[in-house]
């Protein structure tokens, strides 16, 4: 499913909605504030991220796509006094957009990403259960699957991108009220 991102864009002088599925590279270049967004149809423009929460959004960072639990005990460090760290235990990773695994946290508000926290340490694995062979044979298939479906929502992206440049200059009026012709790869119809 694609993701749309809202960002304030120097060039057209106002938000413009950008299909994240259609950005093809991101880079910065001297002033740190200006993200420079690169487009699939070769369409480059330069949007205001001073905070690089344009770049995460795009990126995909911070949006969750799927809630899995740790398949062994597992607890996030947070820098602690001098009687040492603190633990507390992750219950769930997250799946973000971007492909990053992160760890999850129930927090006064629902879930929050671990890593985000100023203190945060790193992750220590606890002794526990051990993941079967059928539940990493289903996980793989799965993987698969998402790489199959992938590689055909990206294919139908190319064909919807082919069509829409090939339908451009293909409408014509006939000369009676209200009947138009349409060409289409070659085809003509009529209303």
């Amino acid at each position: 499913m694609s993701r749309f991102v809202t960002v304030y864009s120097k060039f057209e002088n106002g938000e413009v909605t950008i299909n994240t599925d259609k950005v093809e590279k991101l880079w910065r270049i001297g002033n740190k504030s200006t993200l420079h967004v690169c487009l699939c149809n070769g369409h480059t423009m330069e949007v205001l991220d001073e905070r690089h929460d344009i770049e995460r959004a795009i990126e995909g960072r911070d949006r969750v796509v799927q809630v899995i639990p740790p398949t062994y005990p597992l607890y996030a460090r947070y820098e602690g006094d001098e009687k040492g760290d603190i633990e507390r235990p992750i219950r769930y990773l997250g799946l973000c957009a971007n492909g990053d695994v992160r760890p999850l946290e129930l927090c006064n508000d629902g879930l929050c990403f671990a890593d985000e926290a100023d203190d945060f340490v790193g992750l220590r694995e606890g002794e526990g259960y051990k993941m079967t062979k059928r539940q990493v044979a289903a996980l793989e298939g799965i993987n698969d699957k998402l790489d199959s479906i992938s590689s055909s929502l990206c294919d139908a992206s190319l064909s919807l991108d082919s069509l829409d440049k090939n339908i451009d200059g293909c409408v014509a009026l006939t000369g009676r009220a209200n009947e138009y012709v349409f060409r289409v790869a070659g085809d003509v119809y009529t209303n």
